[in-house]
């Protein structure tokens, strides 16, 4: 079987689109705000990495519990519903809190890094 050939020309214009439009997505990131449901979403990612990073902590992710686990924090509510929480998978809340936690305070702003 022989190799396809690579056109080099076509991979390096995809290659710059894809970086322009990363360059204009970190540009104008602080001029998009949030949806009507995204706290609760960063808000889970929040418990949950909390969780993740204080183990020892009892209740750290029982979302069903009417306080805050000792030493938690976040700046997002459980809005629109107190049981918004629940209904979203686990996977993107962390990866939001994780980039929070790593770039939000180079940004300025919690909701920029999440």
């Amino acid at each position: 079987m022989t190799r396809p050939r690579t056109n080099r020309a076509a991979l390096l214009g995809a290659a710059l689109i894809a970086l322009a439009w990363l360059v204009y997505g970190v540009a104008t990131v602080s001029e998009h705000g949030m949806t009507l449901d995204e706290t609760s979403i960063f808000y889970a990612g929040d418990r949950t990495l909390f969780f993740l990073t204080h183990p020892g902590v009892p209740g750290a992710l029982d979302f069903v519990a009417n306080h805050e686990p000792t030493g938690f924090t976040s700046r997002f509510a459980r809005f629109p519903d107190f049981a918004d929480p629940w209904h979203y998978p686990v996977l993107p809340g962390l990866i939001m809190a994780v980039t929070n936690w790593l770039f939000g305070a180079r940004l300025g702003s919690d909701i920029d890094g999440h």
